[in-house]
């Protein structure tokens, strides 16, 4: 029997790494990179300026971040190890799904799997439209997210209480320069009354953190709906999005949560039946004896810093979140 929480000494994997401990000693494949940041024992980042930054790219999986030299399985490099466990084909304390591979680590990213099947034709299926395409679309203007902090803070110190308001960009109508003149308009569904830039995000979260340099945006109950495309939108429960600042960018960006297949066959049945790569339980949390009902999700993004917006567009006819182009 194979725990999945467990090293070769029978030392738990995790609980090793976070004391400290080396992976030499303990004989572990365990790697620090794949926890969510721990929050620091800081003091509050104060109120500045109100700071907005454009995705200009969102990476599924199938490729390198931008830039990068490609390895080999690039979905490992997007995600987190949210159930506490690294599975393994015959792991036995987890719950029963046809998908029951971690990447290293434990990375949890049944989803990016999927994408990383990119061109290969023996598979019995292949997502249609690659990484590249959906950068493509957004460095065109046609969707974007945008991140908006009123107390970012721009260096590398530890600080808490930060909090961050998404809000998905519409089309912008020309190739954005990605600067202090892009003012992209934000949809109305993505405001807190659908209607207007004072009300708020729909999308906040309120008691981010940075740490060693990253920023860490904490849990969420709301739902995160980041698109793929103009008519795709992914619904991410439990999301947690990490970056590190650098100037007026973001990079290394991680967004990590959880779909439900249930959700995504009811919009996607004729596209792909999710069920088939649920990995994880709907709470975040894995255990034997019951059929997996969720499906770990990690994608990359990179961002830059724009012009607060200041415009307002109608969302497009409703055409299904999950219907391709």
């Amino acid at each position: 029997m194979i725990d999945s929480t467990q090293d070769g000494v029978g030392y738990p994997r995790t609980m090793a790494c976070l004391r400290g401990i080396t992976c030499a000693l303990f004989l572990c494949a365990c790697n620090p990179l794949n926890e969510i940041p721990p929050r620091p024992d800081a003091a509050a980042s104060p109120v500045g300026t109100t700071e907005t930054f454009a995705f200009d790219a969102i990476l599924l999986g199938d490729s390198a971040r931008l830039g990068g030299t490609p390895i080999g399985n690039e979905w490992e490099q997007f995600g987190y190890d949210l159930d506490g466990k690294w599975t393994k084909r015959d792991s036995t304390d987890v719950c029963d799904s046809p998908q029951r591979v971690d990447g290293d680590g434990g990375v949890d990213n049944a989803f990016g799997q999927l994408w990383s099947i990119q061109g290969d034709s023996g598979a019995a299926y292949e997502p249609d439209f690659p990484t590249s395409s959906v950068v493509a679309a957004i460095r065109d203007g046609q969707f974007t997210v945008q991140l908006q902090f009123d107390a970012l803070p721009s260096d590398s110190r530890d600080a808490t209480q930060i909090g961050m308001r998404v809000f998905l960009g519409g089309a912008f109508g020309a190739a954005p320069t990605f600067d202090s003149t892009t003012d992209w308009p934000v949809l109305a569904s993505s405001l807190a009354d659908v209607a207007t830039l004072q009300s708020g995000a729909a999308v906040h979260f309120d008691d981010g953190y940075t740490t060693d340099g990253t920023f860490v945006s904490a849990a969420s109950k709301q739902v995160l709906r980041i698109p793929i495309t103009t008519s795709f939108v992914l619904p991410i429960h439990h999301p947690v999005i990490t970056f590190r600042r650098d100037g007026s960018s973001l990079r290394d960006g991680i967004i990590a949560g959880i779909l439900d297949p249930a959700e995504m066959n009811a919009a996607c049945s004729s596209f792909f039946d999710w069920t088939l790569i649920a990995d994880m339980l709907s709470d975040g949390t894995n255990r034997p004896g019951v059929s997996c009902n969720a499906v770990s999700i990690g994608l990359g993004f990179s961002a830059r810093q724009i012009a607060n917006p200041t415009q307002v567009a109608p969302d497009p006819a409703p055409t299904g979140f999950c219907v391709l182009p």
